[in-house]
């Protein structure tokens, strides 16, 4: 159609060709549709091209979705078909191996004249590196394509890795035996790092400790799934280990002397388990009832009855417990500990079994009868699947009763559901009708499949985790307390260093993205119940950054190979984790915040985030990289075989020289030298306000 005053330089995939300076152009290949008979003209703007040297022209899906046309490539979304949704007409995909083809041919010179032209891609100069896809709209009311919103969802992509590793690691049978990755590279892939790993392992570990990011070099697994060579077999140790190891796991020791600023310290003494709820046995049956912890036992002195532990196994202080029906009773913390450990998940999370379902209610969410069904293009009715608005009023069988989405229910209690709807004549409402039909006729197998229980989300060990500020500061007004505002007020101190306050235009502030914040509420179980508030960014409305946005980690056999260097050299130990380890890093986006609530009287300022504050997508390499520049201070240099193991050179008391290593795994430090402690030369203080040490 036209060229462009640009080219492009194509590189080979292998090295030793040259790269090919190709023009750019606004391209133009003929469709016929099959349905109407009519021809379109499809114009490719900003395409490369190649001249007569291909057989088929190769379209770009991101140049084509960035533009705002739906193109529908997932062959397992059975709500859409494969194909390009454009406003005038849609093109039917089909696959081919793990391509995706259509039919078009070269335009004659009346094609050109007489067929409408539609434009697949935009004009604008097309840069891959700072273009932001966009989620497109199923149809399109406007004249021309558009995009909704952008579609930056990190989590989603992350999920992709593991696949995309395989993909690039499993044998193909569309590349003649080989894998993907060596017919692109001709290089053979190293799968030696994926041997490393056993398929099932036990393991001791804190679900509520942090060994930094969640994978190793290509693996990728969940927060509690830690890989067994990290961990030890604590079976197989004596008893002297056994004792030195649960006193650790179980209490954190800090030494007062390393403490500088605000630190969240672990009172034993406070009165965590007040107003926790929780199921206690009761009665001669022993039936499960409901109970509320109301208050500490104390002697006629005030002093609590019993002595507090870390341990709550070992804790013997007594509470009051009231159950629903008034009457009271006096435990000791462990008993209560034990009961509560033994309703809850390995996330805190208590599981529900059912006693009926009583009522039901629906909101203006609730889809109605009449748009029950979207049409596809092709004129196919399909229901939707939604079951948004509607909500079952349910009585547990410990006594208690509350609303409970249909969401919720639908998986924990399918057949339930079902026949509940079907007595109240309300299984033809859309948010029923797309899914009862298929549990009625599968009834025996969901029977012996579905495992009945409800695990409960809104509390956590038995205490209600808030899930915004107006609600933490409400549950506290109840229980009487202030522990979700402390937990507040501490976060939000630590993180303070990570904003500079601005009192200008926000006009004036080019290139910067406005981003907002939340707080994550928890409950950690090894410190006592100790309420938890972690203070987040909005990351996911920000670019991602052009660099790499995550933090590489020691290998399991570097570990290896150091500990039997240390063993060999007679060398000390030890462990260290950095407190707020990203915020000890400049930021790498460039972002501004409206501060909220939990900024207090500072609510409503513009303020400039200057530290990487978790949630940011580069934190975890700007962490990284001031990490590297602080040991090269220290006069440590990295590995060539592993960036994360520092060395430098140091001599033993007895003249010997030898070589201490520090080894990195995001903000967990281990240090191998004759004196350890000294190792880190008091200069490490810049990163953190104060190291904890584990022995």
């Amino acid at each position: 159609m036209s060229y462009t005053p640009r080219s492009a330089d194509v590189y080979a995939y292998d090295p030793a060709l040259p790269p090919t300076n190709v023009p750019i152009v606004s391209g133009a290949t003929a469709f016929d549709c099959p349905q109407t008979g009519n021809t379109f003209i499809m114009i490719i703007n900003e395409a490369l091209y190649y001249g007569n040297r291909l057989d088929h022209s190769l379209i770009n899906p991101n140049q084509v979705q960035s533009f705002g046309i739906p193109l529908w490539d997932n062959p397992f979304d059975e709500t859409r078909h494969v194909g390009i949704e454009s406003k005038n007409i849609f093109i039917a995909l089909k696959a081919k191996g793990t391509k995706l083809l259509f039919d078009s041919r070269a335009p004659t010179e009346q094609d050109l004249a007489t067929c409408l032209h539609v434009d697949m891609t935009s004009k604008v100069p097309w840069n891959p590196g700072t273009v932001q896809l966009g989620k497109v709209s199923a149809a399109h009311e406007d004249t021309e394509d558009h995009v909704d919103n952008p579609r930056s969802n990190e989590a989603e992509l992350r999920q992709l890795d593991p696949i995309m590793q395989g993909m690039n690691t499993n044998y193909s049978r569309y590349s003649d035996g080989r894998v993907p990755l060596e017919v692109i590279t001709g290089i053979t892939p190293d799968i030696m790092e994926y041997m490393d790993f056993t398929i099932y392992g036990w393991v001791y570990y804190r679900t509520d400790g942090a060994l930094g990011a969640n994978e190793i070099g290509d693996i990728s697994w969940g927060k509690n799934e830690i890989p067994p060579q990290l961990m030890f077999d604590l079976e197989l140790e004596d008893a002297e280990f056994k004792c030195s190891f649960n006193k650790l796991i179980e209490a954190e020791n800090v030494d007062d002397g390393m403490l500088q600023g605000t630190t969240e310290t672990d009172d034993i003494n406070t009165q965590n388990y007040v107003n926790m709820e929780i199921g206690l046995r009761r009665g001669q049956e022993g039936e499960l009832q409901r109970a509320l912890v109301r208050r500490q036992i104390v002697d006629a002195e005030g002093s609590p009855i019993g002595v507090a532990s870390n341990n709550q196994l070992l804790d013997t202080r007594q509470y009051e417990v009231e159950y629903e029906d008034g009457g009271t009773e006096i435990f000791s913390a462990n008993l209560l500990a034990e009961s509560l450990l033994a309703q809850v998940d390995e996330h805190g999370h208590k599981h529900l079994l059912m006693e009926e379902i009583t009522e039901h209610r629906s909101n203006k969410k609730a889809v109605k009868k009449q748009d029950g069904f979207y049409s596809l293009k092709r004129g196919t009715q399909r229901r939707r699947h939604t079951t948004a608005g509607w909500d079952l009023y349910v009585t547990w069988k410990d006594g208690s009763s509350n609303w409970i989405p249909l969401k919720d229910m639908k998986e924990s209690f399918p057949i339930e559901v079902a026949d509940y709807a079907i007595s109240k004549d309300i299984q033809d409402k859309p948010a029923f009708a797309w899914w009862v039909p298929h549990v009625v006729r599968k009834r025996t197998q969901f029977l012996g499949k579905v495992k009945s229980k409800y695990w409960e989300r809104t509390h956590k060990y038995g205490i209600r985790i808030p899930k915004s500020i107006r609600e933490a500061i409400k549950i506290d007004k109840e229980n009487g307390d202030t522990l979700w505002q402390d937990s507040i007020q501490m976060e939000m101190k630590n993180n303070r260093i990570a904003f500079e306050e601005f009192d200008g235009d926000v006009e004036k502030l080019m290139g910067y993205k406005k981003i907002t914040g939340h707080l994550v509420f928890d409950v950690k179980l090894g410190e006592n119940f100790r309420r938890k508030a972690r203070y987040c960014a909005d990351g996911h409305k920000t670019g991602a950054p052009a660099a790499l946005t995550y933090s590489t980690v020691v290998s399991c056999d570097s570990v290896r190979i150091l500990l039997m260097i240390a063993v060999l050299n007679g060398l000390d130990l030890q462990c260290a984790d950095i407190q707020n380890a990203f915020l000890t890093a400049p930021a790498i986006e460039k972002c501004y915040m409206v501060a909220g609530p939990e900024f207090g009287d500072k609510e409503g300022k513009v303020f400039i985030v200057r530290r990487a504050l978790y949630g940011l997508k580069g934190s975890s390499a700007a962490f990284r990289s001031h990490l590297a520049e602080t040991l090269e201070e220290l006069g440590f240099w990295s590995s060539t075989a592993d960036p994360d193991v520092w060395m430098r050179a140091a001599v033993k008391p007895d003249g010997e020289e030898y070589y201490e290593y520090i080894l990195c795994y995001v903000d967990d430090i281990l240090c191998m030298s004759m004196k350890p402690l000294e190792c880190y030369d008091g200069r490490l203080d810049k990163l953190t306000s104060y190291w904890k040490y584990h022995y």
